[in-house]
């Protein structure tokens, strides 16, 4: 209870995007993983031309790395 609240309020403070507790559900975690990719590609979009959508509107790239959101596929430098 209050430990938990305590660690998520510590992590958060420390920079953390956010915090997922033990156990958790597999679809929660990759809803989570897609929101944050696309933030990171919108702010770096916005920010510079090195991140940039392709026009597959499915797959996102940003530096070395490239995600497809379809196929829920995170790959770097075309390795897998």
């Amino acid at each position: 209870g209050r430990t938990d609240s305590i660690d998520k309020i510590v992590g958060l403070e420390m920079g953390a995007d956010d915090y997922v507790t033990k156990p958790f559900e597999l679809r929660e975690l990759l809803v989570r993983v897609k929101n944050l990719l696309w933030r990171i590609s919108a702010a770096r979009s916005g920010a510079s031309k090195a991140a940039s959508e392709t026009n597959d509107e499915h797959i996102v790239r940003f530096g070395e790395w490239t995600f497809d959101i379809q196929r829920r596929a995170l790959s770097r430098n075309g390795e897998p």
